[in-house]
C-alpha cells in the first residue's frame, strides 16, 4: 500500500519588508533573502533548514550561509513580519535559483523534522532594472469613477493604471497584496 502524503503549504516571503518583490534577473551574485513565516496554521520552527531549496521550480538553491565547523546550513530565527512569532530566514544566490527576467513566480521546498514536505511561493518581478513609471492622463471631465486595469501587468517592470473621476479631487491610489497588506501607495493627493 501506497502512502500519499500532500505537501503542506507555506507562506513564504521573499526580500522581507520589500514589496514588491524585485529581483534584478542580471546580477547573479545578489543575495535573495526568503522567510517562512510562522502563521496561524504552521510553525516555522518545525521546518528542517537543511532540506530547504528555492527557486524557478523550489528545487534549484541551498541556503548560502554555511557553518564553517558543521558543514551545514545555518539556521537564521527572526520575526520577520513583527507579529511576534518567530520566522525562518535563508539566503539565497541569484545565479543558483534559475530565475530569469521575466519570471513572476518563485517557490520554495523542503520538509520539517517530522518529514513532512512543505512548499510555497511569493510573486516576484525579475527585471533588468527597476523603475515604476507613472503615466498621467488629463482628457476631458468624465462623468462617472473608473478604475481601468493595469497594463500589461503587475509583474512586469513598469505597468500603467488609468482611472477618472467625475470631478477634481484628492485621490490615494494604494496596491495590496492577496493578505490584506498595504504594498505600496503610489500616488496621494
Amino acid at each position: 500500500m501506497v502512502k500519499f502524503s500532500p505537501k503542506v503549504l507555506v507562506q513564504i516571503d521573499i526580500k522581507p519588508g520589500d514589496d514588491p518583490n524585485f529581483v534584478k534577473c542580471t546580477k547573479d551574485n545578489q543575495k535573495i533573502p526568503v522567510a517562512i513565516l510562522t502563521t496561524n496554521d504552521f510553525d516555522a520552527t518545525t521546518v528542517d533548514h537543511t532540506t530547504i531549496r528555492f527557486g524557478k521550480t523550489g528545487t534549484e538553491a541551498a541556503e548560502i550561509h554555511i557553518d564553517k565547523k558543521t558543514g551545514a546550513a545555518k539556521r537564521h530565527e527572526d520575526d520577520v513580519d513583527g507579529d511576534g512569532d518567530i520566522d525562518l530566514v535563508f539566503h539565497f544566490r541569484l545565479g543558483d535559483t534559475g530565475i530569469e527576467c521575466g519570471d513572476e513566480i518563485a517557490m520554495l521546498t523542503g520538509q520539517t523534522f517530522s518529514g513532512q514536505a512543505i512548499q510555497g511561493s511569493d510573486a516576484i518581478i525579475a527585471a533588468s532594472h527597476n523603475k515604476l513609471i507613472v503615466l498621467e492622463d488629463t482628457p476631458a471631465i468624465p462623468d462617472q469613477y473608473a478604475l481601468e486595469q493595469n497594463y500589461p501587468n503587475p509583474f512586469n517592470p513598469t505597468t500603467g493604471i488609468r482611472f477618472t473621476l467625475p470631478e477634481a479631487a484628492a485621490v490615494k491610489l494604494t496596491v495590496y497584496d492577496i493578505s490584506g497588506r498595504e504594498v505600496r501607495s503610489l500616488l496621494s493627493g
